[in-house]
């Protein structure tokens, strides 16, 4: 048996006991997702990273990706973690642009 199998094999086992038992294909799913928001969608009207105009935006993004294409705990975890950040960002960037419209009148 290959290192690579062996390896997979263990992981198997160890989420059986210790997990949902699929070995990280959830994450896999999730990565995949993100990396195809971080290459350039030339010729489509699709939307990436690379064009959002804020943080917020991009983790919005992220959010949507990670509840389209994860599934279980582990990605409503992620996506909660995404959607709260955006939250927090866009709260953040209201704030800084309330005091610096303020300062301008």
């Amino acid at each position: 048996m290959p290192v690579y199998g062996r390896l997979s094999f263990i992981a198997y086992m160890y989420t059986q006991v210790a997990g949902d038992g699929d070995c990280g294909v959830t994450f896999q799913r999730g990565a995949k997702a993100v990396a195809q928001l971080c290459q350039d969608q030339e010729g489509e009207a699709k939307i990436s990273l690379r064009n959002c105009p804020n943080a917020a935006s991009a983790f919005g993004l992220l959010a949507d990706a990670i509840a389209n294409s994860m599934g279980g705990t582990s990605g409503a975890l992620l996506e909660i973690f995404f959607r709260a950040g955006r939250v927090h960002l866009l709260q953040v960037l209201t704030c800084k642009m309330n005091s610096w419209v303020y300062w301008r009148l």
